[in-house]
């Protein structure tokens, strides 16, 4: 269990590079946390397992905490939820997964233009033609 603990852990800051990469180039920051997941509960009580998260802030008031929804290690998948606030609103929630180690979104391989329009209040409107 420890080795897929680690390789979650790695998977996670690597994808956690990308968005701050992408932060950063969008005026905005990026600081990794640590954050508490539920492991498992039992007689004894509930014990907590601490996994790291992503915190990102954007101009506009647009924040996106990125985080593994569950534990690491508890089987091989691993999936990071993308809770999205702009001015203090909920946005979307975006999910991404990894899959036979690569980062997905939608089923589809995690580009850094996904990653990019995740890190944006609104889906950019399309360009209309006017002639």
């Amino acid at each position: 269990m420890e080795e897929v603990v680690q390789t979650h852990i790695n998977a996670l800051r690597e994808l956690y590079r990308r968005i701050a990469e992408a932060a950063s180039g969008m005026g905005g920051a990026a600081t990794e946390v640590n954050v508490p997941r539920r492991l498992a509960a039992n007689a004894a009580g509930t014990r907590h397992q601490t996994v790291p998260a992503l915190i990102v802030s954007l101009p506009d008031s647009f924040h996106i905490e990125f985080g593994p929804s569950n534990a690491l290690g508890s089987g091989n998948m691993l999936s990071v939820r993308a809770r999205r606030l702009h001015h203090g609103a909920p946005r979307s929630d975006w999910t991404f997964n990894l899959v036979q180690g690569d980062w997905q979104y939608s089923n589809q391989h995690l580009s850094n233009d996904a990653i990019r329009k995740c890190l944006m209040p609104e889906d950019p409107k399309p360009l209309v033609s006017l002639g």
